[in-house]
């Protein structure tokens, strides 16, 4: 049992987001997301996100999940209370982690390819920013 919490903190300190008491976590090789009982340890639910899932983060209400795709280059929204198929936005190459703001309106995307940060009104899933960032001399 130490064990599985030992994994679970190393999975949340890693870029699981977390909904007390439920744990998401990204899949790469699965193209999916666990969703653990932070309670007992267990998968609950395993949501397919038919890509290469990254970055992952949750709205501060609780109600959608929003995860970065590296296979499709874009982000993927799931409504977790599944009433609406998952929505799926551009967003560059090779986007990466993910942060949405504390009041739920702005997403901040790294988006590695491009050496950019977007930021996406999480109402409209419309980007409305593009943060260029500058690289150091090799």
């Amino acid at each position: 049992m130490r064990i599985a919490a030992l994994c679970l903190s190393l999975l949340l300190a890693a870029g699981a987001a977390s909904a007390a008491p439920l744990a998401y976590v990204p899949n790469e090789g699965s193209a999916s997301v666990s969703v653990i009982d932070t309670a007992t340890d267990r998968v609950v639910r395993t949501i397919s996100t038919g890509g290469k899932p990254r970055g992952i983060a949750i709205a501060p209400d609780g109600k959608r999940l929003f995860i970065s795709d590296q296979t499709g280059n874009g982000l993927v929204v799931i409504d977790l209370a599944g009433t609406s198929a998952p929505a799926r936005v551009k967003l560059g190459d090779s986007p990466e982690g993910i942060y949405v703001s504390s009041d739920g309106r702005l997403l901040a995307a790294a988006i590695e390819e491009n050496n950019q940060v977007l930021i996406v009104d999480t109402a409209s899933l419309a980007p409305v920013k593009n943060i260029k960032i500058a690289t150091a001399p090799q």
